[in-house]
């Protein structure tokens, strides 16, 4: 027995996901020798392929990604990763746990560099696979991100790596002025490296309590240096966020700069609106509130759509459910002296696009029909009841039509029926 395992262990080369192939061979009824003269013979590389092909097909596009950079590194760290792949932290995480389950990979930890990531040879091996699962342009792209990668480990300035792995352990133990004071010399021995002003910036961050005009600074500083990563407007606009920079938090997320913006940056830019939206209500100024708020809201249902929200799909979807209803409540105080026509269309927008006010349409259907009978305009009236028939079948839509809600704009719809 210990014989065929040895034998099995050197056919995959101690790798777990090709041990799991030949043995599920095995369990197929072949004969185990045949298996392994096969494997390693004349038709082995395409029997290994067949094998990983099968392996792999429950990953996501998002973990291919993964897979893909580290067959190109062979072995990187996880802050590596993040600047090759540029990924949030959380969807490199989930990503790797999932590829764990596969034994795609192997972690270790240096006490001197950090955790160490790395892809066992013959899956390496068959970069050429996971290539074919991603599309062109994408492959392309992190050709050149990883090629950049291992160059500068050649040119010498993996030191910047070490020094930044340092500083990132020094944060893993809590020992924050430690790295402070570590992230502020590697800055000055490595002044134009961008990856160092990311890193002393994040340090900044972590000090209790925060420096967020120093971070701001320092992740200014990288960004002049061209250091390209998602996590730098993540952390940026965070820090802008929390100093209560919200026209600098818009400035640095705005389409024009970031045409690529999701995730987390995203969720911070739609926080900017929300909090520039809350104090102009709060002001009394509740036209510019109402234009805060449908940008807010524009945007949202933009991002959602073009599935750009993840991983904080859930707190966007939040946030646009309840800006519905700030809608709809500060645009009774905007066109206070108006008539609630244009209310009313704002909630058949917000409906339309999947958010209804589901607060403050109770109130908006009872000003419709308070409106309406005073009112002696047939074509108004009229436009007024095909409007409430129209957001009642978005409504249904959007929530079934069985909802209270649904119940009450027919009934609307019926009390405008004399008027028409």
């Amino acid at each position: 027995m210990s014989e065929w395992m040895d034998a099995i262990h050197n056919a995959s080369k101690g790798s777990p996901i090709f041990i799991a192939s030949i043995l599920r061979l095995v369990s197929f009824g072949d004969d185990l020798e045949k298996v392994l003269a096969n494997w390693t013979g004349r038709d082995g590389d395409e029997v290994r392929r067949f094998a990983f092909k099968r392996e792999i097909d429950s990953l996501n596009y998002s973990d291919l990604r993964v897979l893909y950079a580290l067959q190109l590194l062979s072995s990187s760290t996880f802050e590596e990763l993040l600047d090759v792949l540029a990924e949030d932290r959380q969807s490199l995480q989930a990503s790797l746990l999932r590829m764990s389950q596969f034994h795609l990979f192997a972690g270790s930890g240096n006490p001197a560099t950090g955790s160490q990531i790395s892809i066992p040879e013959p899956i390496r091996l068959m970069v050429k696979i996971t290539q074919e699962k991603l599309s062109p342009q994408d492959a392309e792209d992190l050709r050149k991100r990883s090629a950049q990668a291992v160059s500068r480990a050649k040119d010498g300035k993996s030191e910047i790596g070490k020094r930044v792995r340092g500083i990132s352990l020094l944060w893993t133990r809590k020992r924050y002025a430690e790295a402070l004071a570590e992230a502020r010399r590697a800055s000055k021995d490595f002044p134009g490296s961008g990856e160092v002003s990311f890193t002393l910036g994040r340090t900044y961050l972590l000090q209790v309590p925060p420096i967020y005009d120093a971070a701001d600074e320092a992740f200014k500083e990288a960004n002049q240096k061209k250091y390209h990563s998602r996590n730098l407007l993540e952390y940026w606009s965070l820090t802008r966020l929390k100093k209560g920079d919200i026209a600098g938090l818009l400035r640095i997320t705005n389409p024009s700069l970031a045409p690529s913006l999701a995730g987390v940056a995203l969720l911070y830019r739609l926080a900017g609106f929300y909090r520039l939206a809350m104090t102009r209500e709060a002001e009394g100024d509740y036209a510019t509130a109402l234009r805060d708020y449908q940008r807010l809201m524009t945007e949202a249902v933009d991002a959602i759509r073009l599935e750009r929200t993840e991983p904080v799909n859930a707190y966007v979807v939040r946030l646009a459910s309840a800006v519905a209803d700030y809608i709809i409540d500060v645009a009774f105080k905007s066109y206070r002296r108006e008539s609630v026509d244009r209310v009313l269309e704002l909630a058949l927008i917000s409906t339309q696009d999947g958010f209804p006010p589901m607060q403050t349409l109770s109130r908006l259907l009872q000003e419709v029909v308070f409106q309406s009978r005073a009112a002696k305009n047939v074509g108004l009236l009229r436009r007024r009841s095909e409007q409430c028939a129209k957001l009642g079948r978005a409504l249904s839509k959007a929530i079934g039509s069985e909802h209270v809600l649904v119940t009450e704009i027919r009934k609307a719809g019926r009390d405008l029926q004399p008027f028409k």
